[in-house]
């Protein structure tokens, strides 16, 4: 049996595809930048079932005994912001899952700032560093200026319902969702 080289297994220069989600749950190492394009849905998530259980007050979530896990030690909802984004890494339109209290802090006093306002006016790019208990975040806004053709393009495209969030519905669904209303 001859030998076969393994060089010739992909063809040279190939590389996969990205795969793409509709979510941005966890930043990666290094820099994510995104531009909010909705406000945001608060309310509180757990897990329930292997599968995310919000409620906009913990009242609701009040009875229900939820899963714990390494992420969750004690069954604990988390607080959290989610927001229609437009992901400048992936290219697309996403929901960002903000549960990072450091993360929605920075972003609520730029929001209040004067000078910078709401951050549908400009991107921003989150620094994530470290590892476990190490991790840092850091959030820098970076200069208002408009939306591009493309985005605006994918807004009036795209249809999405962050309420189904509280229903356990996919915000994506075409059945559910009534189209995105991007203030720009």
């Amino acid at each position: 049996m001859a030998k076969k080289n393994q060089n010739t297994f992909l063809p040279e220069g190939f590389t996969p595809p990205k795969s793409k989600t509709n979510y941005l749950n966890k930043f990666p190492q290094g820099e994510t930048k995104f531009r909010i394009l909705s406000s945001p849905v608060i309310g509180y998530v757990g897990w329930k079932d292997k599968k995310p259980l919000r409620r906009k007050t913990m009242d609701e979530l009040k009875g229900i005994q939820l899963d714990k896990s390494q992420y969750d030690p004690i069954g604990v909802p988390n607080y959290f912001w989610a927001m229609i984004i437009w992901n400048y890494t992936d290219e697309c339109i996403q929901i960002l899952e903000l549960t990072k209290l450091s993360i929605i802090d920075k972003v609520t006093k730029l929001s209040a700032d004067k000078d910078w306002g709401s951050p549908i006016d400009y991107d921003l790019k989150v620094t994530r560093s470290g590892e476990g208990k190490k991790t840092e975040y850091s959030v820098n806004p970076l200069p208002h200026k408009p939306l591009s053709e493309e985005i605006e393009k994918a807004v009036k495209e795209q249809t999405i319902d962050l309420e189904a969030l509280f229903r356990g519905e996919d915000p994506f669904s075409k059945e559910e969702s009534s189209s995105l209303e991007a203030t720009f």
